[in-house]
């Protein structure tokens, strides 16, 4: 029985090779992404702290003292502003590699259909040629059955 070849291999395997590399981009993107969501989450947490301190403490509290708080705060919530606008980009960057993936793992999915399908037509041709070759025996023994038979 001959070995089924895939004459398509090689791009089967850059297609997979492609998959692999757009699935190892949306792990990045989805690690940046958890990694701005925590740092958004700290400085919220601290800002929230820093509120709470100051409106605890704002009538003990000197002039010079709550203005660095309020600069403090004002920082802190231009930091968020900032890490929000980080969480947004890379929210797209996940959703940008996501579709890179989704698009990655439709093309390799269409060569092995057609790797599958090579192959099932492969095994039906290795079927019939050795019904081909049973048939042919047969016909052979009977021949030589009838031969004998004659004589």
């Amino acid at each position: 029985m001959k070995r089924f070849t895939f004459s398509l291999q090689p791009v089967l395997d850059v297609r997979e090779r492609r998959e692999r590399e757009r699935m190892q981009r949306l792990a990045q993107a989805q690690l940046e992404l958890q990694q701005a969501q925590e740092r958004l989450e700290e400085l919220d947490r601290e800002r929230q702290g820093e509120t709470r301190v100051v409106r605890e403490r704002h009538s003990q509290l000197e002039l010079e003292e709550l203005q660095a708080y309020y600069a403090h705060l004002e920082h802190l919530a231009a930091e968020s502003a900032c890490q929000r606008e980080r969480v947004a980009e890379a929210q797209r960057r996940v959703e940008t590699s996501r579709t890179e993936l989704i698009a990655a793992s439709t093309d390799k999915r269409v060569v092995e259909r057609l790797k599958e399908r090579r192959h099932e037509d492969f095994l039906h041709e290795e079927r019939l040629a050795e019904q081909r070759q049973v048939d042919d025996d047969n016909a052979r023994v009977e021949s030589r059955v009838r031969e004998r038979g004659k004589t």
